[in-house]
């Protein structure tokens, strides 16, 4: 498969884990950005299928800045992008290199008014030796982006029985 390929299918995937990139405001001022970022995950991944994505864009509104997590079955990419210097700074880890996974909240299927009725959401915050991962990113996580997280998780908790 070329690279423009295989970076077109990550790009769709991309854009489906978060609301914001569909929206098309981030990358509205630097129209250049989503070439860049996109060809530094293509050359990350190559051919290895992503197992999840996560965008955080938390720091976007006052910094400008944004992390993207792209586990392979093998591997994290992480992708910082610093607007001062713009620069985008790529990360690779083994997923066997977790020290820890928190989960900073769980959905409370619980507390529904009808049994199995889920409130709240499911967020992970994995620990690696350089880096902090939150996962699903940030509130503006598509829904089917925090359904995946649901079945992720249980290959987090793998990483860290291999480590």
């Amino acid at each position: 498969m070329e690279l423009v390929d295989i970076g077109n299918t990550l790009k769709a995937q991309l854009f489906g884990s978060h609301d914001s990139l569909n929206e098309g405001l981030v990358f509205k001022d630097n129209p250049d950005l989503l070439a860049r970022l996109v060809s530094k995950l293509t050359y990350a991944v190559r051919d290895a299928p992503p197992r999840y994505i996560a965008v955080d864009m938390s720091q976007f509104e006052p910094q400008g800045s944004f992390d993207i997590a792209v586990y392979t079955d093998d591997m994290l990419f992480f992708l910082a992008y610093d607007p001062s210097v713009d620069h985008i700074t790529t990360t690779a880890v083994s997923r066997a290199s977790v020290q820890s996974v928190e989960l900073l909240s769980a959905p409370n299927f619980m507390a529904g008014e009808v049994p199995g009725t889920y409130q709240g959401s499911l967020a992970v915050l994995a620990t690696y030796d350089l880096l902090k991962v939150k996962l699903p990113g940030d509130s503006r996580a598509s829904e089917r982006n925090r359904r995946e997280l649901d079945s992720f998780l249980v290959s987090l908790f793998r990483d860290i029985a291999r480590s």
